[in-house]
């Protein structure tokens, strides 16, 4: 698939501005349109005033609805001059498909009212990540991972980092479960290889934790336990990596062959989740593009049983791509 209607969600502070440099980018590599969803402050009022509503009474209205108007125009015209700024900056021209919108919420609240007001209509979003400690997270929460979690929408998160600024997706890791040839994320990782001629690793992580359980449940609360390194597991294990070594290597040779620009590599970690993903991220340092599934999990699921998006979300500090998986 390619995205033909973007929005990029901004703030317009320093967090957003490589989420803004590539929203721009990837809307001309596409030809896409582009909307451009400004945020602001949550109303203390709860009232959601956007820019798109063309209708105003005129007559009597509070000081209040006077300043908040003056503030939702001069966030728009903020962002305005900040698009036409990076547009110049990088030497493109998306203005005939660039439009725009303000709304006085939060990036959360705005995101799921807007995506809801106008389903069907885009197929990405994206959004500045800042990369929040583990309590920070577990305390205040994630704005990139609420988005990407309420929204049935493919998410791109763009870090802050200043190496991001001029981001194009060189090598792409997809993970895969090995569930279907055809996943989204595969199909989303193929579409971003075959536009910016990027090379493909297709990344396996065998759950450690799960494996380890399977193999013996009273692993699950052990006393003296010590957990087997990869040289020690099970001939039942080592089979079971054999296979899906063999199937990676099958998927990457049928992608060559339909593609031969594309030359995909494999690799599989056996490891917990989130430290398989830092483990392969540090060996691999070329990878600028980590591509996942979207979970079906709700909030109350995630909390008690955990979520492997989430960790993967957690742990990951490059650009990071969730494709909603219908």
């Amino acid at each position: 698939m390619t995205y033909k209607n973007i929005v990029c969600v901004t703030n317009l502070t320093p967090l957003c501005i490589n989420a803004q440099r590539a929203a721009v980018r990837l809307a001309a590599a596409w030809q896409a349109n582009l909307k451009v969803l400004t945020c602001g402050d949550l109303l203390s009022t709860g009232e959601n005033i956007n820019s798109s509503e063309t209708s105003y009474l005129f007559t009597e209205e509070s000081q209040q609805e006077l300043e908040l108007r003056f503030k939702l125009k001069n966030k728009q015209k903020e962002a305005i001059q900040t698009f036409e700024k990076i547009q110049k900056e990088l030497g493109l021209d998306i203005s005939e498909r660039l439009s725009f919108e303000t709304h006085l919420e939060n990036e959360v609240s705005a995101t799921i009212d807007f995506i809801d007001t106008h389903k069907g209509i885009f197929d990405l979003v994206i959004i500045g990540k800042q990369n929040e400690s583990w309590w920070e997270r577990l305390l205040f929460g994630s704005p990139s991972s609420e988005i990407s979690h309420s929204i049935k929408i493919t998410t791109l998160l763009i870090p802050s980092n200043e190496i991001y600024k001029n981001w194009i997706p060189a090598h792409i890791a997809v993970c895969t479960s090995l569930a279907t040839k055809n996943s989204p994320a595969m199909k989303s990782a193929y579409e971003f290889a075959k536009m910016f001629a990027s090379q493909i690793t297709a990344l396996h992580i065998v759950d450690k934790f799960s494996a380890e359980v399977n193999a013996n449940p009273l692993n699950i609360f052990p006393v003296d336990y010590i957990p087997p390194t990869t040289d020690e597991m099970p001939e039942e294990m080592e089979n079971k990596l054999t296979e899906i070594k063999k199937n990676l290597k099958q998927w990457a040779e049928n992608l060559h062959k339909g593609n031969t620009h594309i030359l995909p590599k494999t690799h599989v970690e056996f490891e917990k989740i989130g430290d398989g993903v830092i483990h392969f991220l540090k060996t691999f340092p070329e990878h600028n593009l980590l591509v996942i599934n979207s979970s079906h999990s709700n909030a109350l699921q995630r909390f008690f049983l955990g979520s492997n998006m989430d960790s993967i979300e957690a742990a990951c500090y490059i650009p990071l791509l969730v494709v909603y998986k219908p």
